[in-house]
């Protein structure tokens, strides 16, 4: 059964993070990080499915090339906190095959994303036919026939996340409908829908494999990325 799991963080720079290593590791290739000269080589990782970047029709087409778009972003971030990107994460319908769960995220991502400025890198990741999942890496700036303008504060707004998080079940549900499958995406918590049960946690293969040898303690980091699926 389909379950609902959606998940937001921003890659931070005041906590080490890069967006260029951001983008490689979910992608699984080698970028170069022009700014710090490190290479970030995830070209043997296994279990990425699909690729894509989704531009908006005003962005510099050379921006559908990773590792020109991450670089030009880490770029334009001078500050030593600046938040480089935001993620979004969420669970795919495992009933669905690789070719609808890519035009379920695509619809997605134009429509809750691209349609308001950003630039959206997503990546379908199953490496756990148990836990298909996608990232989905977006910018933070307005952006132009030029390149990376101003931060776009106003895409900050909690409606904005409450409107992808309903479109994601609105979406999900509309693609199991069509392809003949029961609509059972619901992003209400279980308590609020009268279930009484313990939440899952959503983990990939590595942490699942750690968890199941019992190593409790390397995973606790990862239950902190993490949320509870509802």
């Amino acid at each position: 059964m389909a379950i609902y799991h959606f998940q937001a963080q921003v890659i931070k720079r005041s906590v080490g993070k890069s967006s260029v290593a951001a983008a490689a590791y979910r992608a699984g290739e080698k970028i170069v990080d022009e700014k710090t000269g490190l290479t970030h080589n995830y070209a043997n990782k296994s279990g990425v499915a699909h690729s894509e970047i989704y531009l908006p029709n005003n962005a510099p087409k050379e921006y559908k090339d990773r590792k020109t778009l991450w670089n030009a972003v880490e770029d334009k971030e001078k500050r030593k906190d600046s938040q480089l990107a935001k993620e979004v994460m969420v669970a795919l319908p495992k009933e669905l095959t690789l070719e609808q769960n890519v035009k379920l995220i695509e619809e997605f991502v134009k429509d809750a994303f691209v349609s308001k400025g950003m630039i959206a890198d997503a990546n379908i990741h199953i490496d756990n036919p148990e836990n298909p999942h996608c990232h989905i890496l977006l910018t933070t700036r307005h952006v132009n026939e030029s390149g990376f303008g101003l931060k776009a504060r106003e895409w900050n707004s909690p409606i904005n996340l409450c409107y992808q998080r309903k479109l994601w079940e609105e979406l999900g549900n509309n693609q199991l409908a069509k392809e003949g499958h029961a609509p059972t995406l619901c992003q209400a918590s279980l308590k609020d829908r009268g279930i009484e049960r313990e939440p899952q946690i959503h983990l990939g293969r590595n942490a699942l494999g750690m968890a199941e040898k019992g190593d409790i303690g390397s995973i606790g980091k990862v239950l902190e990325y993490f949320d509870i699926s509802r």
